[in-house]
């Protein structure tokens, strides 16, 4: 993984500045504190967004290459995404794949993946900041 998009993300999970939300990248609404709720994913496609001028939320997906408007409604650009990574934020990232592998003491040497981190084991970001530190 490129370092320098590591320590970002790393720094953003333990920031307290996201909401940390499960099953999306993005919650489609705010909830009750006003904020928009994240997966750890969606976190790092938020910073991609930072540094990348056409990329944007709407609703609960990421459209890493922006979106158009149409008489309908919005429509994509070219693609959107709103569970796993977009091969642009990959590439930028430098991560193999759209929900990076990561090793997981609880479990041993089991293989297990960020998404089920975040989803699946209650992980707080604290914690998955850590794994990401150490593990990719």
């Amino acid at each position: 993984m490129n370092p320098e998009v590591k320590k970002k993300w790393v720094n953003a999970l333990r920031s307290g500045n996201y909401k940390q939300g499960k099953g999306r990248l993005v919650s489609p609404c705010k909830n009750e504190d006003g904020r928009y709720e994240y997966c750890c994913l969606g976190v790092l496609c938020d910073l991609y967004s930072h540094e990348h001028p056409k990329a944007t939320w709407y609703e609960d997906a990421f459209y890493p290459l922006g979106i158009v408007e149409d008489k309908g409604g919005y429509l994509d650009k070219n693609y959107c995404v709103d569970e796993e990574l977009p091969q642009e934020v990959i590439e930028w990232a430098q991560v193999e794949v759209e929900d990076p592998v990561l090793y997981d003491d609880d479990v041993g040497d089991c293989l297990i993946t960020c998404i089920e981190v975040n989803d699946n084991q209650g992980k707080d970001f604290n914690q998955i900041a850590d794994l990401i530190d150490r593990y990719l």
